[in-house]
């Protein structure tokens, strides 16, 4: 409380110790083992937008984006780019942040 932080009171006991060892949830892990070929192809067609984030970075006439923001992490922005990207018809985003410039570029 003497750095500004505010405690945080709970009605029942907390146990700090991780729930599942250094090799991570085992649910977890099976559904994304069994879609890791999904996955993988996602992320090498997000690859194909790198061109564009750079585009983004240096332009002057665009508004720069803030890819450190407490909002909308890194990766979270490139998913939306690429679920944009990929849409048949219509995107509707609400915002009018980072994530409305990344999703109004195509």
């Amino acid at each position: 409380m003497r750095l500004g932080q505010n405690p945080i009171f709970l009605e029942y006991a907390y146990d700090f110790k991780q729930r599942w060892g250094s090799g991570g949830n085992p649910h977890l892990l099976d559904i994304f083992e069994g879609s890791r070929r999904t996955i993988e192809t996602n992320i090498e067609s997000m690859i194909s937008l790198l061109p564009l984030v750079e585009s983004l970075c240096n332009s002057r006439q665009l508004p720069k984006i803030k890819w450190k923001n407490g909002f909308i992490p890194a990766l979270d922005g490139m998913s939306l780019m690429w679920a944009a990207a990929r849409s048949k018809s219509k995107f509707i985003e609400i915002g009018s942040g980072n994530s409305t410039i990344l999703l109004g570029v195509r």
